[in-house]
């Protein structure tokens, strides 16, 4: 939103991210979900400012201004969230500038841009997570085939999204506390969120969607709904 878009700089592709270990100053965070913030955060201090309270470090607040990559999430029409890596969710209140717990700096918050659409909101009903470096937020992703010309409304695209879910959950015998926010599209994209809520027993989340996502390229999923058959045609 406010750099060149270069190579590699998109904040919406995960692979775009910090590879495992390596330093993350400004806390991004490269995500479906992640868009561009101005901003100047830091979690690193120059050697003669140790001694000295943020607040009292003029340079902090003046430093140039750039833009980082952090995840949003909308609350409501116009309004949102934001998370920048190790931090918990902030408000950002369109046209204000904001600071972050455990970084120096300021992330500004844009108006009229983002969350502009209802959407936009109902695309994230779930609430807040968390992003752990054990348990970060995935996102699934399925094609279906059914047959042709057979469309659904929106009720019966949210009845369809849980009876996608069920067989998925059945399918790897998975907990359905790793799924949040299933949903499919009017072209049969059927996307859910996954993170491992507190009260999930098993492994991390990031080895399930890995597993799930190589099971369903060995052997599509089938899902039965009104009387019609539908196949799996990707995962991602």
């Amino acid at each position: 939103m406010y750099k060149p878009l270069a190579k590699r700089s998109e904040c919406w592709k995960k692979e775009n991210g910090f590879p495992p270990g390596a330093e993350n100053p400004h806390g991004e965070i490269y995500h479906s979900q992640s868009r561009c913030f101005l901003a100047n955060l830091t979690s690193q201090l120059l050697p003669g400012d140790k001694a000295r309270q943020p607040s009292h470090i003029p340079h902090l607040k003046e430093a140039e201004l750039t833009g980082r990559c952090y995840l949003h999430q909308c609350t409501e029409r116009g309004a949102y969230k934001v998370q920048v890596e190790g931090s918990p969710w902030a408000s950002c209140l369109p046209g204000s500038a904001i600071q972050i717990p455990g970084y120096y700096g300021l992330l500004f918050c844009p108006r009229g841009r983002l969350c502009q659409t209802n959407e936009d909101t109902d695309a994230v009903t779930s609430p807040p997570v968390s992003l752990s470096t054990q348990d970060l937020l995935f996102q699934l992703s399925l094609g279906l085939a059914g047959a042709p010309g057979h469309s659904l409304g929106k009720e019966e695209r949210e009845e369809f999204a849980e009876a996608v879910l069920q067989a998925l959950v059945s399918r790897g015998g998975i907990e359905r506390c790793y799924f949040h926010s299933p949903s499919i599209t009017a072209s049969l994209v059927f996307s859910v969120r996954m993170w491992k809520s507190s009260d999930c027993q098993g492994p991390s989340v990031g080895m399930l969607h890995r597993a799930l996502t190589l099971t369903l390229q060995k052997q599509p999923l089938e899902v039965y709904y009104g009387g019609a058959s539908f196949t799996t045609e990707y995962s991602k």
